[in-house]
Parts: C-alpha cells; structure tokens; sequence
C-alpha cells in the first residue's frame, strides 16, 4: 500500500475532484495548516545568501583549468581537446557558457594570468645576474614551482535565485556588478579572467585574479627557537641590551636578510593578500555589492558546515514532519471534543419529534463531513492526498497516516545514506589498497632495476679487470723493450747528444719551462756542427723527441705535456738566435710586474690593484704566454719578501683576485714602453 510521489510532499495529489469541497469558515477549516506549510517551505528555502568561495592555484593547474575553460591537453593529439566535467547536467546549455574579460577572450585563461605576470616582470626562468637592465627595463624574476600564481573565485547563490536573474534578464547586471567589486577591490589589471558556467546545476561566475601587490611584505613574527646551548636559531629583533623583543603573545619579529635594492616594486604574494582579516572583509563587502540584487551575507563566524543536499533536504522533510505532527495533535482534540459534543446531542434531543431529528441528522452529516475535512491531509492549495494503491486504493490519506508514511520515508533515507556511506567508505578502502600495491609494485620494479644495473656493472669491472691484468703484462713486456731502446740510444748516440737530452729530463722533471743561460750554451755547443736554422732545429727536434721517448720508461712520473712544449719552444729561441731578445723582454716585464704588486702592497690604503698595476701584470702574463696560476705563483714568490708582513696577506688576496679574472672588466694594456734606465 503506497502512496503515488509527488512534487512538495512524498505524496503526489489527484486531479480535481468533480465535486468540490464544503467551504468552512476559518476557524474550522485547515488554513493554518496550509500557512504554516508554507512558512515551512520559506524556512526550508532560505534567505537569499551570496556565495564567494575562493582556491589557490599553482603552476598551471590542470586540473582546475579543464575544469574552468572546458579543454584539456591531449598529448597523443599534440593540441587541446574539449573536455566535459561530471558536474555538468545539461550539455544543451554549454554553448551559453563564456568569457566575460575580453583580454582573456583573445589569449584564454591561462594564457592571461601569465600575461599579467610578464608585466611586472615575473617568469618561469630568471634574467640571470650578469644580464644588464636598462633605464626604465624591469628585471625578470623567477616564479618557485610551489608559488600561488593565481587566485579563482567561485561566484553565486542557490539554484533558485540564480535561474530567476537568467529568467528577469538581470544575470549580465549581476555579473557587471561582481566584476566591478573584483576590480575595485583586487585592481583592475590584476582581474585576468570571468567565465560563466550554465550548464551545470547553479549557474555560477568564475573569477581569476593574479595576487600582485606593491605594498611591503609585514615583517615575520614567530616564537623564538633556541638550540640545546640556549642560541636562537634564528636573528630576531633585539633591543639595546641584546634581548629578543616580544609582543604580547609571546612572538619576536624574525630579522630579514639585507640584498641589494632592486628596481622593482611589484610583488606575487598570495600569502600577504589571502589572509584571515581579508578573506572576512571580501565577504562583507561583496555582500554589499549584491544587495541590489536581494542577496545578503550569511552569519559572521558561524560553525555551519556545507552538508550533501540529500542531507539538507533530509533535515527540511524532519522538520516539516514535526510542524506536522504537533498540528495532528491539536487537531484530534479538537476532533474528540467535537465528537462528544455531538453525541450529547443525541443524547438529549433523543425524544424529540421527527422534523427536529431530521434537522439533527443533517447537522451530524455536515458534523462528519467537517471532521472528514479537518482528517484528510492536504497539499499547499488545498487539495486532498489520496491513496493509489493497496486496500485503501482511492480513499483520502489522514495526517496520521501521512505521518507515518514520512517516518517510513526517513527511516528509508537514513539506511540509504548510511548504505553510501559505508559503500563510499568501502570504495576508498579498495582504491588505499589498490594504490598501496602499486607503490610497491613499482618499488619492487625499481629495486630489481636497480640490482639488475648493479650487476651489469660488476660485470663491466670484473672484465675491465681482466683487461687491466693483460694491459699490465703488456706495458711491463713494451716497457722492457722500451728501456732496451734507451739503452741503445745512449750507447749509439754522441755525449753531447746525450747531455742534452738529459738536461732536458731534468728541466722537464722540475717544472723549469725555460733554460738557463749556461744551458743555453750547452745547446750550442751541442749543435755546433748544425750551421743553418733548419738544421739547428731539426736538431732540437730530435733531442726532444729522443726525451719523450724516455719518460715512457718511467713508471714512477708521467710529463707534463705544458711544461715540455715551453722548453721546446725556448730551445727553438737559441737555434734561431732569439733566446736573448726574449728573455732580456720577459724579465723587464716581469721585473714590471713585480714592482707593480710590491707597490700596491706596501700602500697601508690601497686593497685592490690599480688599473695600471693590473695591467703590467697581465702584460707580463701575456708575453710569456704560459700557464696563469705558474706564472702568478713565479710572481708572488718574488714578491713575497719584499712586502711587509703586516699587509702581506692582503697583497696576496689582491693578486688572487686578477688571477681569478675577478678584475677582468679592466682593459689590459699590453704596449708598454720602458725608459732606457731598466735596460
């Protein structure tokens, strides 16, 4: 036996009845019942609140994007894809969905939030530090990965209301409205992007705004922290007796760290925008911006949660059922007390004459029609519930019954809802599994990887070291050969030869890049029989060539390929009869070098070299053309006793710092002319 469903109650209503209704007067007629009903349906519908919700997105946020614009990436298809949310309930109204900015008509959402952040300056790389900045040029500043670069506003009120401003033509009023206290309140430019969503179940605005602002970052407070020796963790503000300054709720200011002042003046800072105080006087103030449209604030600090509408409309039938049920008790008193009143008139009318109980048995019809009137539940506009199937089949259903039938129907809504619950509990139980075993079934993958690549280059060691084994026989049996060759050499070759070959070894050896002048006379002496250049070359040649041969008998050391071409082109200096001209040149610029850097470090106020101390030094680095740090190191041993020992170690920074190039933006002068007095 159960009632057909209908729209406001669970209980659907007939068609007009052909014959109508005995009009009572209002105090026994169900006109109460009725307005408070009603009343019942306001208070279940609600005032007409604003909605302004708010979320942070990071990077460019897929998800929330698909979302807002409606197309997401395909990467299969290298292009963006229509994309269709859950939360839509009508794709006939997708094509009344758009864009109410018109920059983010152009470009797209997306696209206008980073705009925006390209005008002040930010980006996903930085400038770097050696980029130079023009007059007038921002410098580009890098955007963290984790920075909140855009903040998306959710504007709306109920169902109801939202489709009445689309049916009165007020929604594009509405939306000019909301716009215009997101600009006033966020700025202009900083408002990127407004998309309207109607296809799904409240129209609603999207509103994305970039958190740029120009004011100041609030110095950071926080409970100071100390290590196990008692010193703060951190730098706090102090005052004159070195204690940390604390507020009354027991937090010091953290100090911040000095950087150069640089020409910008826009910040990205959610943080600073998205605060408690802010967020309550967003709420006000929109909620002043849409009074003109009948929307107010909810209540200030309310504890009201969102609850599910199956939930919310749960609670509204309980509450409906309860005005109900009081009414149902005032009425069967007053029933029983018609009722009594009608058997005591029987009772004493019992004798009277047939025309007088005629007129009795009219009024006890009317008397039973009344109280089948004020028994029958009835809708808003008064019209009866009436049973559509079982044994009462057509018959009207009475507040009782329809009492009861509402507890059944709660008792219904409530197993149903745990019945969800607990399926949706059960769901994310098996969903935690199923995740849980793919962690570790992708660790697992990975550790096998792992030990698979570990293997692998056991394997490579253990065969290198096999090659390394036979290498090493190899060498030794080459090496033999080898010494046999230098044997050889020396027993075939002149003892002129010789010793010069041997002189070579030694400077080699030594680190020496150049020979000295009784070296150099051995040299000539050696290639005396050579009367051409080529021919005196091609006898340096050999000589070095015949050196090289030998360090490979060496185990022990392993030449120095720099060190071994400078003193080959030295002796290529004495066969061609520039060994003097060269050397007499080099010591006067390193004689200049070093007067250079005994000057600056024997000036108490000078801590940098001098443009012109730099430069006799690179001159000097220059024309010798060797290794910089030897060179530097050739210097300093120079200089070092000459300076005084007090301003020594700064002497030595300063030559550090042009050997690092960290003074290289000075033009190095390299045509440096000597008076005839340092020759």
């Amino acid at each position: 036996m159960e009632p057909r469903k209908g729209v406001t109650l669970p209980l659907d209503r007939p068609a007009q009845r052909s014959r109508p209704l005995r009009t009572l007067t209002r105090e026994q007629s169900l006109d109460p019942i009725v307005e408070q009903l009603k009343s019942l349906q306001i208070m279940a519908k609600g005032d007409r609140f604003v909605v302004l919700t708010m979320d942070k997105q990071t990077g460019n946020a897929g998800g929330l994007s698909a979302h807002i614009d409606r197309e997401v990436y395909d990467a299969n298809l290298d292009r963006m894809v229509t994309f269709r949310p859950k939360s839509v309930r009508d794709d006939s109204r997708t094509a009344l969905n758009r864009e109410c900015i018109e920059g983010a008509k152009k470009v797209g959402r997306t696209q206008a939030i980073w705009n925006r952040l390209k005008e002040e300056g930010f980006s996903r790389e930085s400038s770097g530090k050696k980029k130079i900045v023009t007059k007038g040029e921002k410098k580009t500043r890098k955007i963290k990965d984790d920075a909140v670069i855009a903040l998306c506003f959710i504007c709306s009120s109920d169902e109801e209301t939202m489709k009445q401003f689309e049916k009165e033509g007020r929604l594009d009023d509405w939306i000019d409205s909301t716009l215009d206290w997101f600009k006033q309140e966020f700025g202009d430019k900083n408002v990127v992007s407004a998309v309207l969503h109607m296809d799904e179940t409240t129209p609603h605005l999207h509103v994305t705004v970039v958190p740029i602002t120009y004011e100041e970052p609030k110095p950071r407070k926080e409970k100071p922290k100390f290590d196990e020796s008692g010193k703060p963790l951190r730098k706090y503000e102090t005052d004159e007796n070195g204690n940390i300054i604390l507020d009354e709720s027991g937090r010091a200011i953290v100090k911040k760290r000095t950087y150069k002042k640089q020409e910008v003046t826009a910040r990205l800072s959610a943080k600073d925008i998205c605060n408690p105080v802010a967020m309550e006087r967003w709420q006000t103030g929109y909620a002043k911006a849409m009074a003109p449209f009948g929307l107010r604030r909810g209540i200030a600090g309310s504890k009201q949660k969102r609850v599910p509408p199956a939930e919310w409309n749960l609670q509204q039938v309980n509450g409906q059922l309860m005005a109900v049920e009081k009414e149902i008790e005032k009425k069967k008193a007053e029933i029983t007390k018609m009722a009594q009143a009608s058997w005591y008139d029987k009772i004493f009318n019992s004798g009277l004459s047939p025309t007088v109980r005629k007129v009795l048995e009219d009024k006890e019809k009317e008397h039973k029609e009344e109280l089948r009137q004020a028994t029958t539940a009835v809708d808003e506009d008064g019209r009866p519930y009436i049973w559509t199937s079982g044994s009462k089949k057509d018959q009207d259903v009475t507040w009782e019954e329809l009492a009861k039938f509402r507890e059944k129907e709660k008792k219904k809504a409530e197993i149903q809802a745990k019945a969800d619950k607990e399926a949706a509990l059960a769901k994310a139980k098996a969903d935690k599994e199923t995740a849980i075993a793919k962690v570790k079934a992708d660790a697992k993958a990975e550790l096998d990887a792992e030990i698979a690549e570990k293997n692998k280059l056991y394997s490579n060691i253990k065969s290198l070291n096999e090659k390394l084994s036979k290498s090493e026989e190899s060498n030794k049996i080459l090496l033999g050969i080898l010494k046999g060759v230098r044997d050889f050499m020396f027993e075939t070759c002149g003892q002129k030869f010789s010793e010069v070959v041997q002189m070579i070894l030694d400077q080699w050896k030594a680190g020496i890049k150049h020979f000295a002048k009784e070296m150099k006379d051995l040299f000539l002496r050696a290639m005396s029989d050579e009367k051409t250049i080529e021919g005196r070359k091609s006898y340096v040649n050999d000589a070095f060539w015949y050196a090289k041969l030998l360090v490979k008998t060496v185990t022990d050391w392993k030449g120095d390929n720099a060190t071994i071409n400078s003193l080959q082109d030295d002796a290529n200096r004495i066969a061609d009869g520039t060994w003097e001209s060269f050397h007499q040149q080099r010591n006067l610029f390193f004689e200049a070098a070093v007067n250079a850097l005994v000057e600056m470090g024997n000036c108490p106020s000078q801590r940098h070299l001098s443009q012109k101390q730099a430069n006799a030094i690179e001159a000097f680095i220059k024309q010798d053309g060797g290794d910089r740090d030897l060179l530097c190191s050739e210097i300093w041993d120079k200089v070092s006793p000459k300076v005084n020992y007090y301003w020594r170690d700064g002497t030595f920074d300063a030559l550090e710092e042009l050997r690092t190039r960290e003074l290289y933006d000075r033009k190095v002068d390299t045509s440096i002319s000597y008076s005839s007095r340092h020759m």
